[in-house]
């Protein structure tokens, strides 16, 4: 009960899954938990299932995928996204390798439904990623590069340079703008259409943003 301020006790408590680093909550009270998996909790009884396959995926011509949960991006659109690299082979024994990709994967937090797939070949590392607010078949990744791709046709839109590394990446609710934060004590603000930096804003201390989440409150 989280009214109760320093006097806050937990009402029950439950194992959970290894590794687990991040966490959201859906329109119906379900818990999603990201860490080998990503798994669905029941708050009610603590009852586990995989929503989304990482670890154990099912996929027999990939490798194992390589998942950076870390920052909780998704909330202009209602979403818990993940991003993820893998090798693809061009068959099951895996003697040779077709590509290197990124793929993105969802878990709707309003209606629960899931979704994973590839979306590029790995040309540029990101940290992490957003979708569009108003376009979500639009995805933005950051790191040292601003990248935009189409999900339906899988192309690269746009990339651009960044003026130093960004860890961490969200959009405006109207979704014209796109925020880059992290490593340093400066936001980066870019024009979502063009990728040209528009502006930016500092941090009073002028500290360190390390790896601090870049949140933006939803409006409308």
């Amino acid at each position: 009960d989280a009214g109760a301020g320093l006097e806050a006790k937990p009402s029950a408590t439950f194992e959970a899954p290894r590794r687990s680093t991040l966490m959201a909550s859906d329109r119906n009270g379900q818990v999603y938990v990201a860490g080998h998996d990503i798994y669905r909790v029941d708050p009610s009884n603590g009852a586990t299932e995989v929503a989304i396959a990482n670890a154990s995926w099912d996929r027999p011509a990939y490798s194992p995928p390589d998942v950076l949960a870390f920052w909780p991006t998704g909330s202009q659109n209602d979403e818990m996204l993940l991003m993820y690299t893998a090798a693809v082979f061009t068959d099951e024994t895996q003697q040779e390798m077709a590509d290197f990709v990124w793929g993105y994967q969802s878990v709707d937090l309003t209606s629960g439904e899931t979704e994973i797939a590839d979306f590029a070949s790995f040309e540029v590392l990101m940290f992490s990623a957003v979708r569009s607010a108003v376009d979500p078949k639009h995805l933005y990744g950051v790191y040292t590069q601003l990248s935009k791709h189409n999900l339906e046709t899988k192309e690269l839109v746009k990339r651009v340079d960044l003026p130093h590394t960004y860890y961490v990446i969200n959009v405006s609710s109207d979704g014209k703008e796109i925020y880059v934060a992290g490593t340093n004590d400066d936001i980066g603000v870019y024009d979502s259409e063009t990728l040209e930096r528009v502006g930016e804003i500092r941090m009073p201390s002028g500290g360190d943003m390390s790896v601090s989440t870049l949140h933006v409150v939803p409006q409308g």
